[in-house]
C-alpha cells in the first residue's frame, strides 16, 4: 500500500487483515508513505499494531517513495491494497492498474471509478479484516486470477487520460446546458 499514513487511509485494516491470512499464504505487506503532519504519531501506532498482532516478519515500512521507486514497488506487487474509508478518486489504484497489478479496495466513493469490481480488481464492502484476508488469500493462492485482474487493469488504465476526462466533463456540461435551454 502507498498512502499518507493517517487513519482515513485504513492502514490499520490492512495490517489486521494480513494477520488473518493463513501463515502459509501470508504475503509481505509493504507500506509506503509517511505520517501526515496532523497524525505524526500514527506510524508508531501502526508499528505497535504490527507487533501486537505478531506480523512483524510480514510487514515492511519503506517510507515515502519517489515516483520511480513507487513504480518499481508497484510492479513487483501481487496486489495493491486501498482500504481507505473514503477516496475522491484513488489515484494509487489507477497507478497500480497501470502497472498491471490488481487492486483490492474499499467499496467507497471514487474507488468505484478506479476499480472495476471483478474485472480490474476487487471491491470490498465493509471493514471486516476477515473479509479482506479472504480476498488477499484468494489472490495469493490463484496467481493466474491475480494476473488476469492485473492485465485487465492495465488495459483499462491505458484507455484513460486527462483529455478523455476533460472531454467527458465537457459532454456532461453540454447536456446540462442543452436541457436547461430546451
Amino acid at each position: 500500500m502507498a498512502a499518507r499514513l493517517q487513519p482515513l487511509k485504513g492502514v490499520d485494516l490492512a495490517i489486521e487483515a494480513l494477520a488473518q491470512v493463513e501463515l502459509a499464504h501470508r504475503p509481505t505487506l509493504v507500506i509506503s508513505g509517511t505520517a501526515a503532519e496532523d497524525h505524526s504519531g500514527y506510524e508508531s501506532e501502526l508499528r505497535e499494531c504490527v507487533a501486537l498482532l505478531g506480523v512483524q516478519d510480514n510487514v515492511r515500512f519503506i517510507g515515502a517513495c519517489a515516483r520511480g521507486c513507487l513504480a518499481r514497488t508497484l510492479r513487483r506487487s501481487l496486489a495493491v491494497l486501498v482500504p481507505s474509508h473514503t477516496e475522491t478518486f484513488g489515484l494509487i489504484a489507477l497507478e497500480a492498474a497501470a502497472s498491471g497489478v490488481p487492486v483490492i479496495a474499499s467499496d467507497v466513493s471514487g474507488l468505484r471509478e478506479a476499480v472495476l469490481d471483478g474485472e480490474t480488481g476487487l471491491l470490498i464492502a465493509g471493514r471486516d479484516p476477515a473479509s479482506w484476508a479472504a480476498v488477499i488469500e484468494s489472490l495469493v493462492t490463484d496467481p493466474e486470477y491475480a494476473a488476469r485482474l492485473g492485465q485487465a487493469g492495465r488495459r483499462r488504465a491505458l484507455t484513460l487520460s486527462w483529455q478523455r476526462a476533460v472531454d467527458g466533463l465537457e459532454k456532461e456540461y453540454d447536456e446540462v446546458v442543452e436541457e436547461f435551454y430546451a
